[in-house]
């Protein structure tokens, strides 16, 4: 294993790192033996040993040879075999990572219409020349909510982006959780107004500072927020 070449030892009781009571286990007499190295790309994966009994003739290098040529085939097969399981892994890790990514451009696509479509309806209303001031003023503060939700959505798509191309810069500087969370709340208003969701967020103290990545943080807790709207019992109205 140490030098990678086939080695023909013929006075084995002779070498101290052969082992005799391996002979009660063949119930035979070693003659002498031959060890040859299954090799991957240079690295062992172990040791083919073969051992002649006594009363037959001796290893030649004859047969030195062809058992290095053995384990040449032998070492190419293993090589193969686990290449083929590495191919099969990968096939198997690309199914899925496209099973995922199908999975992702449904769902964005269902959250990128969510808050389209106000803007869409409002923007089209908004021409109406017979609106009242009070309508029109309530369709501009629903555009500006849902274009404001609909840019976060997009930005959360940049740093997806970015994660997948590693591309991931951290910026780190210390930050007021609270302003972070009342942050997330604000944005999150329009999608709890539409579920009849009240979040109170008196429980906040001031004074609690983290260091990190300022961007990075407002997205981890605006998702929390939105997973809460989406998955909360609208019966209740309570996060």
């Amino acid at each position: 294993v140490r030098t990678g070449k086939t080695v023909l030892e013929n006075l084995p009781y002779e070498n101290t790192h052969f082992n005799p009571d391996f002979d009660k286990k063949t119930r035979h007499q070693t003659r002498n033996i031959i060890c040859a190295p299954l090799m991957d790309g240079g690295k062992p994966l172990g040791v083919l040993q073969v051992i002649n009994s006594l009363g037959r003739p001796l290893f030649s290098r004859e047969d030195l040879k062809d058992l290095e040529l053995f384990c040449i085939q032998a070492s190419l097969a293993l090589l193969k075999h686990r290449m083929l399981q590495e191919l099969q892994d990968k096939n198997q890790e690309l199914a899925e990572s496209n099973r995922l990514k199908s999975f992702f451009l449904s769902a964005v696509s269902h959250e990128l219409r969510t808050p389209l479509t106000p803007v869409l309806a409002w923007s089209g209303m908004l021409s109406d020349p017979g609106m009242d001031d009070e309508t029109r003023a309530e369709g501009i503060r629903e555009i500006e909510e849902h274009s404001s939700h609909l840019a976060n959505l997009i930005g959360d798509l940049i740093h997806l982006a970015e994660l997948d191309c590693d591309q991931v810069y951290v910026e780190p500087q210390k930050l007021n959780l609270m302003e972070l969370v009342q942050f997330a709340i604000d944005n999150k208003k329009a999608m709890m107004d539409e579920k009849g969701i009240n979040l109170d967020a008196a429980n906040l103290r001031e004074g609690q500072w983290i260091f990190a990545d300022e961007a990075k943080t407002s997205i981890c807790i605006e998702q929390i927020l939105d997973n809460a709207i989406k998955f909360n019992d609208s019966s209740n109205g309570k996060i």
